[in-house]
């Protein structure tokens, strides 16, 4: 059957904002799902036998518990089992993904984890029990990489080569919008006195009409080449193009190496292998799995802990407003400064460790006004910054 082009919704800046939001909307769920007012609280496990409706704004006044943890009386380390998960299945199913675009179009691959995810957000939204919860959010973890995996790639071959640094942060920054989002997201469901089921319920609905475009769409506007593997070129392989970009002086690998890719070349466990033989990627991504493992428990239990530490109500909105603010000024003036310093490996590493030094201080200085002087407002400014 012959899929419709769409050219006209295809185009390299519309493709842009199509992958923009997407990225926003995946991260809606995990700003979501740590907010308070998603999340909760659970606080008096006695007061459960007085109530008759746990979901009512008396009951949950009363006993002061709020969100999933509060209806399933979760603990801390239960809780944390969503986000454990959650990752577990999103870095199992990445390197699938990114090698099923060597078989299938990508857009048909976004539009199949994409439609996952919405399943997986919908089964969220309506779980009675933890354990069903937990496994439909694992299954949202396992959709995610279909998405995230292929745009970079794409960003990379449609944005104008001067500014393809920019264009990439563009779309990192809606890492930090939807973040945020999902936090403002959380605070309006609790305000309004809505079941947390709604959060998860309301992003299927938004997610379900883009799935089915990048679905049924093949624009002919866009030509994507690496659905099959390239000709055996002395400069095919993956380990050689990683070398080009990374401006690797190292001395060839040896000629029974070279062989053993050519026979792995095209293939999962080739690619792996070719990746896991560079030092530098191996530390690249040693450094970004650190840096990541730092926003993601700050994003997943900070709004939690400034709201029991500062008995702060307005957390949700305080954290969604700092996600906000500073991911999208980090994300776009480091892009459009690696652009201005040339772009090139060296130099976006350079730039990260400046920056992530700069933050990781005032996170510190932070954590020492907190604990030597409690001043509760300059420590906020300190991790506003530092964010």
């Amino acid at each position: 059957m012959q899929l419709p082009a769409l050219n006209f919704l295809f185009g390299p800046k519309m493709l842009m904002v199509w992958f923009c939001l997407l990225n926003a909307l995946n991260y809606v769920e995990r700003g979501a799902i740590s907010s308070n007012g998603i999340n909760g609280k659970y606080e008096n496990s006695t007061c459960e036998k007085t109530c008759d409706d746990r979901f009512s704004k008396e009951c949950r006044d009363m006993c002061g518990f709020s969100g999933l943890q509060g209806e399933f009386n979760l603990t801390n380390g239960e809780v944390g089992l969503l986000a454990t998960l959650f990752t577990a299945g999103l870095t199992v199913a990445s390197p699938l993904s990114a090698h099923a675009v060597r078989e299938v179009h990508p857009f048909m691959v976004i539009g199949i984890g994409q439609l996952v995810f919405t399943f997986g957000l919908l089964m969220c939204g309506f779980s009675t029990s933890f354990l069903w919860l937990v496994s439909f959010r694992t299954l949202v973890g396992v959709s995610e990489p279909s998405f995230m995996v292929v745009a970079p790639a794409v960003i990379d071959r449609i944005a104008p080569k001067a500014t393809r640094a920019t264009w990439l942060a563009v779309f990192m920054m809606f890492v930090s919008v939807g973040s945020g989002l999902g936090l403002l997201l959380g605070m309006i469901i609790e305000q309004a006195g809505w079941d947390w089921r709604w959060s998860f319920r309301i992003q299927a609905a938004i997610n379900f009409p883009l799935s089915l475009l990048f679905l049924i769409a093949r624009p002919t506007t866009f030509q994507w080449d690496g659905c099959k593997a390239p000709p055996p070129t002395e400069k095919s392989t993956l380990l050689e193009t990683v070398k080009d970009l990374s401006d690797d002086e190292s001395p060839p690998p040896q000629q029974s190496l070279k062989e053993e890719q050519k026979t792995d070349e095209g293939t999962l466990w080739g690619d792996v292998k070719q990746l896991l033989s560079l030092p530098r990627y191996i530390a690249l991504l040693v450094a970004y799995s650190l840096m990541q493992v730092v926003g993601g428990v700050v994003l997943f239990w900070g709004p939690k802990s400034v709201r029991q530490e500062y008995d702060f109500d307005e957390t949700d909105t305080f954290m969604g407003g700092i996600v906000l603010i500073t991911g999208v000024t980090g994300s776009v003036l480091g892009g459009i400064m690696l652009d201005k310093l040339g772009g090139g490996f060296k130099s976006a590493c350079y730039l990260s460790s400046a920056l992530l030094f700069i933050g990781g201080t005032l996170f510190l200085c932070a954590w020492w006004v907190d604990y030597y002087q409690n001043h509760v407002t300059i420590n906020l400014l300190f991790f506003f910054f530092g964010f």
